[in-house]
């Protein structure tokens, strides 16, 4: 007899564990499921399922201001409408978790956030402000920030969604998209001999917007650049990765490509940023020993990308 007491309580406890971490995966698609949990709110829509390891949450793309912020939110989920007490809940970054998932977790000293919050009597979530140092951020690592819910004064953690991965995707501030005010291109045939009634050649002006794509706090890749009247899709061949390194200092500006070794700026001529007007003035030329190429562009900040 007390054999089978003992069977029947171990099968009820397991049962009751068992149906506990099942309902805590259904609170995020039927809250009237099981019991309360607290768990981490839906600022912003998470970037991957509720199946997945961990929750990703981007809260938007930031600029590489020297401070932004953005918003957090822990809440008290399940039947129960509202919370019966106020209930403080501990937070404590998790770097291993950003570690695991591929993420550079961004040092102490780049983001201001509480250790605790509280979710009030009568409520159901509390919402906060995490300030983001993005101008300092090391914008070559895929950066984010780990977070889990390590304690909390009622209730019970959720099991599935109390740890979060916030991604903060930073653009540097010359990205965008850019007009072309003016410029041209020319084609050589040799050292000194330019091309003759080559359709290539002319003017830029009017050609379709080009990109700037952020690289690091101060590089961008360019893309887009055509060749006269816009010709060809595909863009000027042989450049790729293309890219603009400007000094913060002096606002000039050092022309590259990974792909082509001799891209380089013209001698004597201008390449610099205006950040009064976000235009670049972008003279360069490749290939200078043999069928030279060379470009001179005047482009304008018009949107962001």
């Amino acid at each position: 007899m007390k054999k089978n007491i003992f069977l029947l309580t171990w099968t009820l406890t397991v049962g009751a564990l068992l149906t506990s971490c099942l309902n805590d995966k259904e609170y995020a698609l039927d809250p009237s499921n099981g019991h309360n949990v607290i768990e981490f709110y839906n600022v912003t829509s998470p970037g991957t399922g509720y199946t997945a390891k961990y929750l990703t949450y981007t809260p938007k793309t930031f600029v590489a201001d020297p401070e932004s912020e953005f918003e957090m939110g822990v809440n008290y989920a399940g039947p129960e409408e509202t919370a019966p007490t106020d209930i403080t809940v501990t937070l404590t970054p998790n770097p291993a978790v950003a570690t695991e998932m591929g993420y550079n977790q961004i040092g102490a000293s780049l983001y201001t956030m509480p250790t605790s919050v509280v979710i009030k009597k009568g409520e159901r979530k509390t919402l906060f402000t995490v300030k983001v140092k993005t101008g300092s951020f090391d914008l070559t690592k895929k950066n984010g920030l780990a977070v889990s819910i390590t304690a909390a004064s009622y209730g019970i953690i959720s099991g599935n969604n109390a740890t979060a991965i916030f991604n903060l995707p930073v653009k540097n501030k010359y990205d965008g998209v850019y007009k072309v005010v003016d410029g041209f291109i020319q084609r050589y045939s040799a050292p000194g001999a330019p091309t003759v009634g080559d359709a290539l050649n002319g003017t830029l002006k009017g050609n379709p917007n080009m990109t700037m794509v952020t690289v690091d706090a101060n590089t961008v890749e360019i893309t887009n650049l055509r060749w006269s009247n816009g010709a060809s899709n595909g863009g000027v061949g042989g450049i790729d990765n293309l890219r603009a390194t400007i000094d913060p200092v002096t606002n000039l500006v050092t022309m590259a490509s990974l792909a082509n070794g001799t891209l380089a700026n013209r001698k004597g001529f201008e390449n610099k940023y205006d950040p009064a007007t976000k235009t670049f003035t972008l003279n360069f030329d490749w290939n200078q020993t043999a069928n030279k190429r060379e470009v001179g562009l005047v482009i304008q900040w018009t949107a962001n990308r």
